[in-house]
């Protein structure tokens, strides 16, 4: 059959992937240590989801290259395939795609001014020049029943050398008087180009996909996907008899996917147990760095050696005993409060609250009493973290300042402070409100408690005649 006499449909996805890969190598110095970063295969740091409808356009349809045909002729010669449909879309950002199609026109001018407007499309920040931004995807049905299933993961504009994906699909009673057939493809490596700050970069990634195509009565059949980017980075550091793994996760900024300022950095056999972000202090093998930087599509992580205070080992954590997470905040001024930097010489007892929390306004009185009595006194600090509704900034700093709150108070958005492991309500597992930390001069966790008397209990906690 010839491949022109399938029935072609077209998909634009608009997703995106800013990974590159690189080798389980550490070099190290007497002063740094540069850890190379791969994506972590079979990893369940899916850290960006996104549902796709497949839909037609003319104007794509007759920029796909001759190479896709001549490989979807070979897979029809192999398989028994009763109806194809080959699909594509960009792997690039929405204002990358964009641009793109706009460049190839398969956008008119009218259609690209509405999506700029919409998404706020920024074009001084996309590649003036076509980049490899387009994935293709060949689903069709066999004769047998079955789903084949083909990604043009290398995106070399062609089929061949790709894994052949072939399932029976899944029958779910999920529309009405319909079907629901499901295809899972997991753990398929993905490679792409992306434009940051002028440059063209390389980026690798690995993602699992789910086929959804639902059949209905006297009606046209639905094709939907779902793409789950598995953007995990991980590395090792060798040391004699001890390998520490470092695992990297991006958090994601828009539709962008970055990891020089924005990700998560756990070390794996480590005394070191804290998730970390970039400028954070680490120990390493009893030795104290500073992470200084990720590279912008996670291939490398570098730690710099600082002068060791203490050789000892610590154990980060947010129990007794253990030395407090380091963690850097804003307060209703945006100005960021660091642990690290504010806590030594000092006892600092943390109250986390909300305006929202009965027992939390009815523990201010004895709160505010304690601050009269320590505010000139140097080597005390009580520190608010007020996990509130940050959805109208103004009226909450409004509402402290009327609960006559005159002491230090960091702002955590309570909609997203359950949402991801590495918040500092869930790094130091806050369950109940208030909640009171004590962390003495060494950054070491003295006591905890919760609710009124929990208050007193970590008051009698701080040693000194700061009662006088």
């Amino acid at each position: 059959m010839p491949v022109k006499q399938l029935r072609f449909r077209t998909l634009f996805i608009l997703f995106t992937m800013a990974l590159c890969s690189g080798k389980l190598i550490a070099q190290k110095t007497d002063k740094e240590i540069h850890v190379l970063l791969s994506p972590v295969k079979n990893g369940d740091d899916t850290v960006l989801r996104k549902a796709f409808t497949f839909t037609g356009n003319a104007k794509a349809l007759a920029l796909i290259p001759e190479s896709l045909s001549v490989s979807i002729g070979e897979i029809l010669q192999k398989y028994p395939v009763k109806e194809g449909k080959l699909l594509f879309g960009s792997l690039a950002s929405v204002d990358q795609s964009a641009y793109q199609r706009f460049r190839r026109h398969i956008l008119d001018s009218l259609a690209f001014e509405k999506m700029r407007k919409n998404f706020n499309i920024d074009t001084n920040l996309v590649s003036k020049t076509p980049i490899n931004d387009n994935i293709f995807f060949y689903y069709a049905k066999l004769t047998d029943g079955k789903n084949l299933v083909v990604v043009d993961a290398d995106m070399n504009k062609s089929f061949t050398g790709d894994s052949v994906y072939i399932s029976s699909g899944l029958t779910n009673a999920d529309t009405i008087q319909g079907q629901t057939l499901q295809q899972f493809i997991t753990d398929i490596p993905l490679s792409n180009a992306e434009f940051y700050s002028g440059k063209l970069y390389k980026i690798n990634t690995r993602v699992d996909i789910n086929v959804r195509e639902t059949i209905m009565p006297n009606r046209k059949d639905s094709i939907s996907v779902l793409f789950q980017l598995k953007n995990g980075r991980e590395g090792v550091i060798h040391f004699p008899g001890k390998d520490i793994m470092v695992y990297v996760k991006p958090t994601i900024l828009l539709d962008k996917l970055k990891y020089d300022k924005f990700c998560d950095i756990r070390l794996v056999g480590s005394e070191d147990k804290t998730i970390h972000k970039i400028g954070d202090t680490v120990y390493i093998n009893t030795e104290k760095y500073l992470l200084k930087e990720v590279s912008i599509t996670g291939d490398e992580i570098v730690f710099i050696k600082l002068q060791n205070e203490n050789a000892s080992v610590r154990q980060f954590g947010s129990e007794i005993g253990q030395t407090a997470q380091d963690f850097d905040l804003p307060d209703g001024s945006n100005k960021n409060f660091n642990l690290e930097k504010n806590s030594r010489s000092r006892y600092i007892l943390i109250d986390f609250w909300g305006t929202w929390c009965g027992p939390c306004l009815e523990n201010l009185p004895k709160l505010r009493e304690f601050y009269n009595t320590i505010k000139r006194n140097d080597s005390i600090e009580l520190l608010g973290i007020c996990v509130d509704d940050l959805t109208d900034k103004k009226d909450l700093l409004k509402k402290i300042a009327k609960l006559n709150i005159p002491w230090k108070n960091l702002l955590v958005d309570r909609n997203l402070s359950f949402s991801s492991a590495t918040t500092i309500v869930n790094r130091y597992k806050i369950s109940a409100f208030p909640t009171y930390i004590l962390i003495g001069p060494d950054r070491t966790i003295i006591s905890r408690d919760v609710g009124e008397k929990g208050l007193q209990t970590v008051l009698d906690k701080i040693p000194g005649r700061w009662r006088q």
